[in-house]
C-alpha cells in the first residue's frame, strides 16, 4: 500500500509544480493563485472520486488509495494555504487575505459538492447502463 500512495504522491506533487509554473506569473496583489487554483481542483476531484468509487463499491484499495492519498493528497496543500493566509496577516494585508480565505472556502466546498454530486450520478449511469447491456 505505502509504495502506490508513495507513486501517487510523486505524480501529485509534481502535476503541482506544473500548476504553480504555470500560474506563478498571473498573480495579483500577491493573491497564491498556484496553492487557490490546486486546492479547488483538488476539493472537485475528491469529491467526484470518493463519491463514484463509495457508489461503485469500488474494493481496489490499493488504487483508491494512490489516486485519493497519493495524488490528490500531494497535489493540494492544507499547510501552504494557512502559511499564506498568515503571512498576509502579519503584512497587515487583511482585505486579500480575507478575500482568499473566504474563496478557498467557499469555491472549495462548493467544487467539493459539485464532484460528489457529479460522481454520484455518473457512477449511477454506468450502473444502469451495464444492467441494460
Amino acid at each position: 500500500m505505502w509504495i502506490y500512495v508513495g507513486l501517487g504522491g510523486i505524480i501529485g506533487s509534481l502535476l503541482r509544480y506544473v500548476v504553480t509554473v504555470l500560474t506563478v506569473n498571473f498573480t495579483y496583489y500577491h493573491f497564491p493563485l498556484p496553492t487557490f487554483i490546486v486546492n479547488v481542483i483538488g476539493s472537485f476531484l475528491l469529491g467526484f472520486l470518493s463519491s463514484y468509487f463509495l457508489e461503485k463499491e469500488f474494493h481496489q484499495r490499493k488504487m483508491y488509495a494512490a489516486i485519493t492519498t497519493g495524488v490528490i493528497g500531494s497535489f493540494t496543500t492544507f499547510s501552504t494555504f494557512t502559511n499564506e493566509i498568515v503571512r498576509f496577516i502579519r503584512n497587515a494585508n487583511y482585505t486579500i487575505g480575507m478575500i482568499y480565505l473566504f474563496l478557498s472556502i467557499v469555491l472549495g466546498l462548493s467544487f467539493s459538492y459539485l464532484g460528489m454530486s457529479m460522481g454520484r450520478k455518473w457512477s449511477k449511469n454506468e450502473i444502469v447502463k451495464n444492467r441494460q447491456e
